[in-house]
């Protein structure tokens, strides 16, 4: 009986058989995390790129509304008037950061901008704002269509005339 039990082999893993499937497992584990850091700093990154649009659409849409409901808007020295029933609105660039003022004091939009422009074509006059965006230069342009009283004060005024 005691032959036998020396000749008896029992099945098992070897230390060198442990090793390699540790570090197999090891690999594994840290491709594994690896790519999930990647995919959540993907994420982040995607996340704060929207939250920027988000931001810069609503500051737009507000400008353009602005823009579109006003009685009229004057253009002088790079600064810019709004008015609309009897409210005035002006924006200039300054320190290349835009600049709002509904009041007495001005207020950083936080929008990064180059300049505030006029020009004048036989279409009517165009605002032209000149945005920093993405380390390069992005114009918005307003071109002013003068509402349905303006268009009749004209007409009346040229008639008197």
């Amino acid at each position: 009986m005691n032959m036998e039990h020396r000749n008896m082999k029992i099945s098992a893993f070897t230390v060198l058989e442990l090793t390699v499937v540790l570090a197999l497992l090891s690999t594994i584990i840290t491709i594994i995390s690896v790519s999930l850091n990647r995919f959540n700093e993907q994420l982040k990154n995607s996340s704060d790129i929207h939250q920027e649009l988000n931001e810069w659409f609503a500051f737009r849409a507000n400008l353009w509304q602005e823009l579109y409901m006003a009685d009229s808007i004057v253009y002088h020295q790079n600064e810019l008037a709004i008015y609309r029933q009897g409210s005035q609105t002006a924006y200039r660039a300054e320190d290349d950061l835009l600049e709002r003022r509904t009041g007495i004091e001005w207020a950083s939009t936080g929008i990064a901008i180059e300049n505030i422009t006029q020009e004048t074509s036989e279409a009517g006059n165009t605002v032209i704002f000149n945005f920093h965006w993405k380390e390069e230069i992005m114009p918005m342009s307003y071109l002013e269509v003068p509402g349905v009283k303006e268009i009749i004060d004209r007409h009346f005024e040229k008639t008197d005339e």
